[in-house]
């Protein structure tokens, strides 16, 4: 819809007579007028302000107005020009609009045909831009249009390939809406559950195949955690529609929108039933292990308390040794010393320290092995004649002859 009040129109002529009269017609039926007495100041306003139609003379000083007209197609194809001229000549006109113009005015006009044809080149103009800007939306559109197209192919591209990736996965992986209905489980995940169709499972609640005990942790821990933080991955057992408990790791994760708004709940799920009975195993074989270690510790620690017991009794046995044979060393020591000093004696050797008692009875061999006691007493032991016939050495000859130096003889029968 045109609106008279804001349509602003360029009028350019040489002649300044005809500028103001044209402006003042113009003002007076609500046009807004621009005037300009050359082609050239005109080309320098289009360039700043924006018009909706121009009103030019075609004989003037410097450009013409072909010229002028030429130079707004270059700059604005899209803006109607009407051209004025004194000369009611078909050629012109002709040529006026060869070269693009809008409308061709004689001079002198009726001011009623001239405000028409501004009237109907602002028009002109306004369906041109409507048109432009429909073609641009239309533009605009068709290739959103494309890119919607493109994408929902790609998406479904996408989602066949998914479909394959889940369909073959040893992984449960399953689909619900917000609310918690199941809108899709492929295969593995149909075995957890229970579920010999996997279109069964559609609309089920997924709430159905958690056991009352864990109902309240999915409501009030694990589904607001999920819509909090967009993922939570926990181990939790699934039952299946047989009653069947399946212990399970499940990856719980929001898929968005476009625009990030939640759209879905999806879910993959391992079953960990072979990992659980492992661990049992385990388990039952490390109780096993530490009964035998403990069995074994304790006959461990008896063996070592009996050889603790052996080890001292070895010990006591061994010292006990160890004192018998420093003991018969000892006494192996003596008796060689007694028999050292018994061949002395059987020599006749220790008749010569006989005369020298007590002063050199220290160095006398018998005395010493006799550890101090007297040389007689050991003598005794000896000699036949002491304790016989004679109480003590004094009284034997021999120790008479012994005093008296004369030992180149002996008695006889000694």
């Amino acid at each position: 819809m045109i609106q008279e009040k804001a349509i602003k129109v360029l009028i350019v002529d040489d002649d300044p007579l005809i500028l103001d009269a044209i402006s003042f017609m113009l003002k007076e039926v609500g046009f807004s007028p621009i005037t300009c007495n050359n082609a050239k100041d005109a080309i320098t306003l289009m360039k700043k302000d924006s018009f909706d139609t121009v009103l030019s003379d075609i004989k003037m000083h410097g450009l013409s107005g072909f010229e002028l007209l030429e130079k707004i197609k270059e700059v604005n194809s899209e803006l109607p020009v009407i051209l004025m001229t004194g000369y009611a000549d078909v050629d012109n006109a002709i040529n006026a609009i060869k070269k693009g113009a809008f409308d061709f005015i004689t001079k002198p006009f009726i001011p009623e045909h001239l405000i028409q044809s501004l009237k109907k080149a602002v028009k002109y103009h306004d369906l041109i831009l409507t048109e432009i800007k429909h073609k641009k939306e239309l533009e605009l559109t068709n290739e959103a249009l494309k890119n919607e197209i493109n994408k929902s192919k790609f998406l479904q591209e996408q989602n066949i390939i998914f479909r394959q990736f889940a369909e073959a996965s040893g992984q449960g992986m399953g689909m619900a809406d917000l609310e918690g209905n199941v809108t899709y489980t492929n295969p593995a995940l149909s075995r957890i559950i229970g579920i010999t169709k996997t279109e069964d499972t559609c609309q089920i609640n997924i709430r159905k195949y958690y056991s009352e005990e864990d109902l309240p942790k999915l409501e009030n821990e694990i589904l607001p955690e999920v819509f909090e933080r967009g993922h939570k991955t926990l181990e939790i057992p699934l039952i299946s529609a047989n009653g069947n408990i399946t212990p399970t790791i499940q990856s719980i994760f929001l898929i968005r929108d476009e625009h990030g708004k939640p759209f879905y709940l999806a879910n993959v799920v391992t079953d960990i039933s072979e990992r659980k009975r492992i661990e049992n195993e385990l388990r039952d074989h490390h109780d096993r292990l530490e009964e035998l270690v403990t069995e074994r510790t304790e006959a461990l620690n008896e063996r070592v308390q009996d050889l603790e017991k052996f080890y001292e009794m070895s010990v006591g046995r061994e010292m006990r040794m160890i004192e018998l044979k420093k003991r018969i060393s000892q006494l192996e020591s003596e008796l060689s010393d007694y028999r050292e000093a018994k061949n002395n004696i059987n020599q006749n050797n220790c008749w010569e320290y006989w005369d020298c008692l007590p002063e050199r009875r220290n160095d006398c061999p018998a005395y010493k092995l006799n550890s101090g006691r007297s040389c007689f007493d050991l003598a005794r032991n000896y000699c036949p004649r002491v304790g016989r016939e004679y109480d003590n050495c004094w009284e034997c000859p021999w120790y008479k002859i012994v005093k008296s130096d004369v030992k180149s003889e002996k008695v006889e029968g000694t």
